[in-house]
């Protein structure tokens, strides 16, 4: 019986230590998948975003910590493929276990008569901070509106994250990543392109 104690014992402080290792490479983990997930979804809208002009593409408005535009989806949730309007902005629950949350506020039926409530994908959890930045070619902006620049996309926005991490037995940590993306479509309107001589 003593032996079988001390066995179980042994036993008990290596699945301990195994387990508690887990935890902790999965929070030292958490953060980098929560960048990765919401940079994957915002490379690829900004990749397919459309020029801000004709029927259902609109404006491109940015802020500093929020930006919304309309880009060519490869599917969606409630419709076939086409232009879906499109925003990232962070949202703080009142009430709830995540708190903060970037979210990914999709419409898709843009010819309807009256507009829908966007559905809401929450991208990533315990984001303390969203910063945007918006590249007109030459200097870096806080803010974009192309309804006042030319209906022109920026060059490339810069986005980036901070995110905080809940270790067990230790302090919360908060983790920063940034990316930039090159937006395909930025290009003058036609009326400023003016006529070209062969």
């Amino acid at each position: 019986m003593s032996m079988i104690a001390v066995l179980a014992g042994s036993l008990y402080t290596a699945m301990y230590t195994g387990f508690r290792a887990k935890k902790q490479s999965e929070a030292a983990l958490a953060p980098l998948r929560a960048a990765d997930a919401v940079f994957e979804a915002m490379g690829r809208d900004f990749q397919c975003a459309m020029p801000p002009r004709g029927i259902l593409a609109g404006a491109f408005l940015g802020q500093p910590d929020s930006v919304s535009f309309f880009t060519r989806m490869s599917n969606t949730r409630d419709a076939a493929p086409g232009i879906a309007g499109v925003e990232y902005i962070l949202i703080e629950e009142e009430e709830g276990e995540y708190g903060t949350f970037l979210a990914r506020n999709v419409r898709v039926n843009l010819l309807a008569l009256e507009e829908e409530e966007p559905y809401e994908e929450r991208l990533a959890f315990g984001v303390t901070s969203l910063g945007i930045s918006y590249f007109d070619g030459s200097t870096w902006l806080e803010t974009w509106d192309s309804t006042t620049m030319g209906d022109i996309l920026p060059a490339a926005v810069e986005v980036s994250v901070e995110i905080e991490v809940a270790f067990p037995g230790r302090e919360d940590e908060k983790f920063s990543f940034r990316r930039i993306f090159l937006l395909a479509c930025h290009a003058p309107a036609p009326e400023e392109i003016g006529e070209a001589s062969f």
